[in-house]
């Protein structure tokens, strides 16, 4: 990698309608449910993006009109599950993560499973969208946290874990409803099994946070977090 940051991409905020997407996708290879399989050579590994959603329509369609845009350049494997909460009770973060990776497990065969959040795009076309032996934690530098290095355990905003990983470790967390907790939960699943947590240097791996509302945090989340992280395996995904 080169040692400046030389690779910015553009942040497309106003995207194209649902229809002309549909179009430029085809024309570039990106199969019907969001599936992108390069021409030519054999990828390494394959990826499943799982990205939760729910009342974010416009954000949704910034993010995978980026997606679609910046991914296939790496010639990687990837199919994109967009799991939208129709429950009526707050947000699952957590919950919707693992009934991601339970859905694509039915008909995808993958290596690596990658957690997206709908608001968050990545700013330099040389942030690699793939696992290593380790938990990768992609978007710690953003322009929200003023591209600061983030704390240790942090693990939230687009992270990726390898597939028997995050099986071994049971996924997330189901309980946590609201903002807040689920990210750190797992952060602490993946060090007490033995993993240490990888970010790429900042020159590289720097990611946008599109504006909304701010969430509250649930105060009972962090009960939770300390009570289940006594026993980190206590609650299963399934």
């Amino acid at each position: 990698y080169a040692s400046n940051f030389t690779c910015h991409v553009k942040i497309n905020t106003d995207p194209p309608s649902w229809e002309e997407m549909g179009r430029v996708f085809a024309t570039n290879g990106i199969r019907p449910g969001g599936h992108y399989q390069p021409d030519g050579c054999q990828p390494r590994q394959k990826m499943a993006i799982v990205v939760p959603y729910r009342d974010r329509q416009q954000h949704l369609q910034i993010l995978l009109n980026h997606l679609h845009t910046h991914l296939p350049k790496h010639s990687m494997e990837y199919k994109i599950f967009v799991v939208e909460q129709a429950h009526p009770n707050i947000f699952n973060r957590g919950a919707l993560f693992n009934l991601g990776f339970l859905e694509a497990s039915k008909n995808y065969t993958f290596d690596c499973i990658m957690q997206h959040d709908v608001d968050i795009l990545s700013e330099d076309d040389r942030t690699i969208y793939a696992c290593y032996r380790m938990p990768r934690h992609l978007s710690g530098y953003n322009d929200k946290g003023h591209y600061k290095k983030p704390p240790k355990y942090h693990f939230g905003g687009v992270t990726a874990i390898p597939t028997k990983m995050f099986e071994s470790v049971n996924g997330f967390p189901n309980s946590y409803w609201g903002w807040g907790g689920e990210d750190d939960d797992m952060s602490a699943r993946l060090q007490v099994h033995g993993h240490t947590i990888f970010h790429h240097p900042v020159n590289i791996e720097r990611f946008t946070l599109l504006k909304h509302s701010k969430h509250k945090l649930n105060p009972f989340n962090i009960y939770k977090y300390f009570l289940v992280n006594a026993n980190p395996y206590k609650e299963t995904m399934k």
